[in-house]
């Protein structure tokens, strides 16, 4: 299962710890030049541009899916430069993908209705100006490979609760309400970016909310759970972990966006015998606290 947020993933057979999970796949792009990469969009794309890259098993390695098996091979006298974006298969759900002098952009891209198939949108760093003489030999049959570094573009939501009921709080749904569901990526990245000059910005990522977006709500969480008196702050995600097979819960994964007045979450719970929903508005939450600033917008690749 490698919906939700990339993490960390052990395979048997191996120490190795992988931050990205061998079931994914993710797309490369990359472009030949001679000398060193001056703009992405003057250099000459590489017939392995905007493949799928899978785990090979048999090499023990990351390598491009085609037909038939078999390798690329590095240019003579030219230099190769690399960026990635995870999953491969985004454009399936009709968004279109593209790489530029700019960095990524992902036009349409839809936030899944269902929390339990919500996916984890990554893009790279570039990895630029790259020859075989650069890389590890690890005295296979290949090279030590090239890095790919990732960023997360959207946004990750959690829960946790606190109670100071004297009364057992039975929590039966969390549901977070009309945020937008469809927009624009866009990594704007700086081609011209001088690291010596303390204005200058690499890249400054970004969504644009689609005109035709909807406003989605997504369940958290749904089931019954029973927190401890005086609970603080217990996730309401560790806490579903019991016995009950009816209790779901997943993080969200959302788009990054300006948080109207009517974001807001509901919480659903019992104490005392009695039903209970209580409503917070994101964007004032939060109230009445000098030593915490409300949160009005979600930032991209943070976890809220």
């Amino acid at each position: 299962n490698v919906f939700g947020d990339i993490g960390s993933h052990t395979y048997t057979g191996t120490e190795t710890d992988n931050s990205y999970p061998r079931e994914e796949k993710f797309m490369i792009f990359a472009v030949e030049h001679e000398g060193n990469l001056v703009s992405w969009d003057d250099a000459e794309a590489t017939e392995f541009n905007k493949d799928a890259i899978a785990y090979n098993s048999s090499l023990d390695a990351w390598a491009p899916i085609r037909d038939g098996g078999g390798f690329y091979y590095w240019p003579d006298n030219k230099k190769l430069s690399f960026a990635a974006m995870s999953p491969a298969e985004l454009g399936v759900d009709g968004a279109t993908v593209d790489y530029k002098s700019t960095g990524l952009e992902i036009k349409n891209f839809v936030v899944a209705d269902n929390p339990a198939v919500q996916y984890d949108v990554l893009y790279s760093e570039r990895s630029a100006n790259k020859t075989a003489a650069d890389m590890v030999d690890n005295g296979a049959s290949y090279y030590g490979g090239i890095p790919i570094y990732f960023k997360h573009a959207l946004t990750s939501i959690h829960f946790s609760l606190k109670t100071d009921a004297t009364e057992t709080v039975t929590l039966t749904s969390i549901v977070l309400r009309n945020a937008n569901n469809k927009g624009t990526f866009n990594e704007n990245y700086n081609e011209n970016y001088d690291e010596n000059n303390e204005d200058d910005v690499l890249r400054a990522p970004q969504w644009t909310i689609a005109e035709d977006a909807t406003k989605k709500e997504y369940t958290s969480f749904t089931g019954s759970v029973n927190f401890p008196i005086n609970a603080q702050y217990v996730s309401a995600l560790a806490a579903s972990d019991g016995t009950d097979d009816d209790d779901v819960s997943h993080p969200l994964l959302l788009m990054p966006q300006t948080l109207g007045n009517d974001v807001v979450v509901d919480v659903t719970y019992t104490v005392g015998g009695t039903s209970k929903t209580r409503t917070v508005q994101l964007n004032e939450y939060p109230k009445n606290d000098p030593k915490r600033q409300p949160i009005t917008k979600w930032e991209v690749g943070t976890k809220y």
